[in-house]
This record gives structure tokens, C-alpha cells and sequence, in this order.
């Protein structure tokens, strides 16, 4: 039987990573940043990589063929992405590891030592509070066009050239979004009581001359509005 394109795009059957692969979704030897160094919630987001990634897809795929229902048109993307079932893992593993690192940064401080009995509700804690985070963080990412489109790009054409050159347009909408991974910003962030968001007003404070507070503890920047 004949396949056509679309068939090769979306119907490729794969399987979860393992081995190195799968240690490089969210590293454990290596810190993303001065203070990385909570392996607990690393272990985590490793093991949500593969739920969350497609809920990323799914959130952007919804908002987008929404939007085409809206309008009354029918794109080729539309058409990839609503026949899109199964992926060949590892997938949108570039902006996953981004997201994964800015929560790290801002919200997940040093490794608390726990007694073995408490070790389950702990886990349990972390995981939900991460999970919170990416599903509430993804819903505010695809309502950008271009990060929605970028992310059903990445996907219904992994692993092409074309694919690959729309993770990393994502990835750079990340990166401008999170800022600069400075200490004394994150600091200040971990020393906040602010939910993931009300971050906003920190997220963005590129203004604030971050280095500049690094050197000098006495200058403090302004609180969000």
C-alpha cells in the first residue's frame, strides 16, 4: 500500500528514550546554572517528559485548529497536526529542557534531605507542583502564534531539518521569555512567595541590571506591580 506524506509524518511509531537519551532530557551531571543542583526534581521532570511533551503538542494543537474553525480555513499544518497520533520519542526535548530549567530556577531551591518515610509524599509534593506548573506555563506559551506554530512544526515534522529549525525558533522564544539565569535574580525569585502566575513582572524585569546586583547587594530591585 501506497504511503503518503502525511503517513511518513505523523504515523511514525517510536518508543519512550532510554539510556543516554533519556539522561539528557533534564541532565543530573551537568548544572543548567550556578545552584542547579536539586537531582530530586530533575529525576521528575525526567520521568513527566514523555506525558507533558505530548500535552505541550496537544495544547498548542487545540488552540491552533481552533483558530483555523474560527476563521473557516484548512492549512497543511492543520491537516498534519489533527492526523498526528504517535511520535518517534525523544520530541520537543530542546524546549521541554528549557521549560524544566527555568522552574528549577525559580522555583525549586536546594535538595532537602528527607527521612525515608517521608519520602513518598515528598515525591508526590514535587511532582504535583511541577506538573501544575507545566500544564498552567504551557496554556500561556500557545496563546503567542508563534510558539504555537513553532511547536506543531517541531513535532509533525520531527526528526527533518524543518522540524529541527522550528524547536530552536521555539527555543529562542523561551529564552527571550525567562531572561538571563543570573543568581542574585534568582534569589530574589526563590525568596518570593509569588505562584507561577504572578511571576511576570519578574519574568520580564530586563530592565533590572542584574550584574550590577550581583556585585553590589545593596541595590534591590523594584517589586512587580
Amino acid at each position: 500500500m501506497h504511503k503518503t506524506e502525511t503517513d511518513e509524518l505523523v504515523h511514525r511509531s517510536g518508543s519512550v528514550p532510554s539510556g543516554r537519551a533519556w539522561c539528557e532530557i533534564v541532565q543530573d551531571w551537568e548544572p543548567a546554572f550556578f545552584g542547579d543542583n536539586n537531582r530530586a526534581v530533575k529525576k521528575i521532570q525526567r520521568q513527566t517528559y514523555p506525558e507533558l511533551a505530548h500535552e505541550l503538542f496537544n495544547a498548542a494543537r487545540q488552540r491552533y485548529l481552533s483558530a483555523c474553525g474560527l476563521v473557516g480555513v484548512d492549512t497543511r499544518l492543520a491537516e498534519l497536526s489533527r492526523k498526528a497520533e504517535r511520535y518517534r520519542l525523544p520530541f520537543l526535548t530542546r524546549a521541554y529542557r528549557m521549560m524544566a530549567k527555568f522552574y528549577r530556577y525559580a522555583f525549586a531551591g536546594d535538595q532537602q534531605m528527607v527521612l525515608p518515610f517521608e519520602d513518598r509524599p515528598a515525591q508526590d509534593s514535587m511532582r504535583g507542583a511541577w506538573e501544575r506548573y507545566f500544564r498552567d506555563e504551557a496554556e500561556r506559551l500557545v496563546e503567542t502564534d508563534s510558539i504555537a506554530t513553532g511547536i506543531l512544526r517541531a513535532v509533525v515534522y520531527h526528526p527533518t531539518p524543518i522540524g529541527d529549525a522550528a524547536e530552536a525558533h521555539v527555543v529562542d522564544l523561551l529564552s527571550h521569555r525567562y531572561g538571563k539565569f543570573h543568581l542574585q535574580r534568582r534569589l530574589e525569585l526563590l525568596r518570593q512567595t509569588f505562584s507561577s502566575d504572578e511571576l511576570d513582572g519578574w519574568r520580564f524585569a530586563e530592565d533590572v541590571d542584574w550584574d550590577q546586583i550581583a556585585l553590589d547587594p545593596r541595590v534591590r530591585p523594584n517589586p512587580p506591580d
